[in-house]
């Protein structure tokens, strides 16, 4: 994995993360870490500036020689975004923050973003393109997926896993699993900010509350299996 110092970016959105991986990209490398910023086709912001720099359209991109990085908060358009960037000969470089804490064993994928004050520990996987908010603590025996995103100030204990696409809340915990039977988070889900996770939650639902419960699909998932009818006195 490439380190961050020896590359310059072009950054994948225009929106305010887009900003926010701007600033931790020229935080670690120095100013001109950052050559641009890219949007849609039809976007008004097409030949303007962004923070002091253009925003462009991919293929203004082809043959650069730039690295890129995805910065949208929806895991889809990520993927969308790296999936057009791949067809222009475009790839990713990770972003860590230097205050960012990350264990010797923990595994690393393509693309990810750190923020700053992370935690990662031991005998950790992450996926590629993942995010990691400020503040957010991965725990040990931890496995993410591709594509994920943990906001700001969530926190995944030991033994758990949360699958590709998956999205956790600011200030969500998902609560210890066993070595055996990880507790996970299931693909495509959305976890609600402040919400507490103490069971597995289906793929592609969103879940909230303490303890956090299935409340609805997420767009495009009515052809999977029904919300579980969860009682509180099943929680007990």
């Amino acid at each position: 994995m490439p380190s961050t110092e020896s590359v310059r970016f072009a950054v994948l959105g225009a929106g305010g993360h887009a900003r926010e991986v701007a600033w931790i990209a020229t935080d670690i490398a120095g100013p001109d870490a950052v050559a641009c910023f890219v949007d849609h086709d039809l976007s008004p912001l097409i030949g303007r500036t962004l923070a002091g720099r253009p925003v462009l359209r991919m293929q203004d991109l082809a043959g650069s020689g730039l690295a890129v990085c995805p910065a949208v908060g929806d895991p889809h358009i990520r993927e969308r975004m790296m999936l057009e960037a791949a067809s222009f000969g475009l790839a990713a470089a990770p972003v860590v923050h230097p205050s960012a804490i990350v264990a010797p064993t923990a595994r690393l994928g393509e693309g990810i973003v750190v923020f700053p004050r992370v935690v990662i520990s031991v005998d950790t996987e992450i996926g590629q393109h993942t995010h990691l908010n400020t503040a957010a603590s991965i725990h040990h025996d931890v496995r993410i997926g591709r594509y994920v995103t943990v906001s700001p100030g969530a926190h995944l204990c030991g033994n758990t896993a949360v699958e590709d696409f998956a999205y956790v809340g600011a200030g969500a915990v998902v609560a210890p699993g066993h070595p055996e039977r990880p507790l996970t988070v299931g693909r495509g889900a959305m976890i609600g900010a402040q919400s507490c996770v103490v069971r597995d939650i289906p793929p592609a639902v969103v879940a909230c509350g303490v303890p956090a419960r299935p409340l609805t699909r997420r767009s495009g998932a009515a052809e999977l299996a029904p919300l579980p009818e969860w009682t509180l006195s099943s929680d007990e």
